[in-house]
């Protein structure tokens, strides 16, 4: 029981980090002008990245065998990081970002 409880206790974790992965890349589209298959090509990159490294998650703690409480996990930290975090860090991001672009943009 408690080896399930810390594997959905990384799934919450997973998913906190993914949206905020996700958050980056919207600050960094807000700086940055895209076309519309820039977009698509970084939610691509977004998707191996996640999925990689939930699938590398999975395999360290979890021999790899898929579990529906690290997903339901995942979707919860997901949904906690909207709903509270998101306001939070998407303005850092983006202001961190901004200010990386104004000063790369003086050199």
């Amino acid at each position: 029981m408690s080896n399930e409880m810390m594997l959905f206790g990384l799934g919450v974790a997973a998913g906190i980090f993914l949206a905020a992965f996700y958050d980056l890349g919207r600050a960094f589209r807000k700086n940055v002008k895209h076309r519309n298959g820039a977009v698509a090509v970084e939610d691509g990159i977004f998707w191996l990245v996640t999925a990689g490294g939930l699938f590398g998650v999975l395999e360290k703690y979890n021999k790899g065998v898929l579990r529906f409480y690290v997903f339901l996990g995942c979707g919860v930290g997901i949904c906690v990081y909207v709903l509270v975090l998101t306001r939070l860090f998407f303005p850092v991001f983006f202001s961190v970002l901004k200010a990386v672009f104004w000063m790369f943009g003086k050199l």
